[in-house]
């Protein structure tokens, strides 16, 4: 498993409450309480289905392919 960034707390809360995502590591003394829900506060999260994560440095220039010459 590799992390993919930070996210905000209500972010993580909205993954969880969507079932997107499933807590790895909590915080245990802490808890985040809605009219409906009770969460620990996640400290780590992990996503059901893998996400995919567009490459961020632009895009890799195309080389140009010429045939051999005879």
């Amino acid at each position: 498993m590799e992390p993919l960034g930070i996210v905000p707390l209500h972010r993580a809360l909205i993954f969880l409450i969507r079932e997107r995502a499933t807590i790895v590591d909590a915080v245990p003394s802490r808890i985040v309480r809605s009219a409906e829900a009770e969460f620990p506060m996640p400290r780590v999260v992990q996503f059901r289905e893998m996400v995919r994560v567009p490459y961020r440095y632009g895009t890799v220039p195309l080389v140009a392919c010429r045939p051999a010459a005879p």
